[in-house]
């Protein structure tokens, strides 16, 4: 288990079946490791972390969950892509409080954050999803 895990929530538990459903209704495929993640906790509650790149700190406040929940990735994808906020291939995973989402891009395995009021310049923190859970460190 990952230190910056508060909690699961046994209601939030997600099989391998939902997880294809998702990406067949997105024509997208997730990664294996993003899979085991979802898996084991989706919709787990996080202590407020951040993530530390290029002597900057990032705030990470939630995980976003495939399904249940208020926002899972089903409507945060549907939205962001009708809206053309990001392209095709990329899975929202975090959030900060300001409502500023964290995607994995299928294409690079980059994260990428995207602030909501400024969608033109999202900014690289990770090079997969990995080295991004692995870098949280719990804000005290």
């Amino acid at each position: 288990m990952y230190n910056f895990i508060k909690k699961t929530i046994d209601n939030y538990s997600i099989s391998i079946n939902e997880i294809r459903m998702v990406e067949k209704k997105f024509d997208i495929i997730f990664p294996k490791n993003l899979v085991d993640f979802f898996l084991k906790y989706n919709g787990a509650e996080i202590w407020l972390c951040e993530v530390n790149k290029n002597n900057n700190r990032y705030e990470v406040a939630e995980l976003i969950p495939i399904k249940y929940g208020r926002l899972p990735v089903e409507k945060i994808l549907r939205w962001d892509i009708d809206d053309g906020i990001v392209e095709k291939g990329m899975i929202p995973i975090a959030r900060d409080r300001g409502g500023n989402v964290y995607y994995l891009s299928v294409k690079t395995g980059n994260i990428v954050l995207y602030y909501v009021d400024d969608i033109e310049n999202p900014i690289c923190i990770s090079s997969n999803i990995d080295e991004f859970l692995e870098n949280f460190i719990i804000k005290k």
